[in-house]
């Protein structure tokens, strides 16, 4: 019978550092150790499972970092639209002013001409 299952990376590169330990192939080390649990708990052991995170919790994690960025990226492109427009007016106010025969005024929020 085939299973398909996600596995975290942390077990994953225990179960390569054990297949390559033993000389076999990962399919064959995930037997041996699926046995190995089986047998185990059949002789009355308990497992503890030191699990820190899923890999569905991973996979929400990522996701919402990539919606960070994406949020960071809209940010940065609303800041340039924002820089563009106070450059813009600056412009318009010291024009204002020159045809007023007025000193021009000191730079703007943004300190940009």
């Amino acid at each position: 019978m085939r299973q398909s299952f996600s596995v975290d990376p942390d077990i994953m590169e225990r179960i390569d550092k054990y297949s390559k330990s033993r000389g076999i192939k990962r399919e064959e080390a995930i037997l041996e150790l699926v046995e190995a649990g089986i047998n185990f708990t059949e002789g009355g052991g308990e497992i503890k499972s030191e699990n820190k995170r899923s890999y569905e919790e991973f996979y929400k994690i990522r996701k919402d970092l990539d919606n960070m960025q994406k949020m960071i990226q809209e940010i940065k492109s609303q800041m340039h639209d924002i820089r563009t427009i106070a450059v813009s007016n600056n412009k318009q106010m010291d024009n204002i002013l020159q045809e007023k025969d007025e000193k021009p005024r000191k730079k703007g929020l943004f300190n940009i001409n």
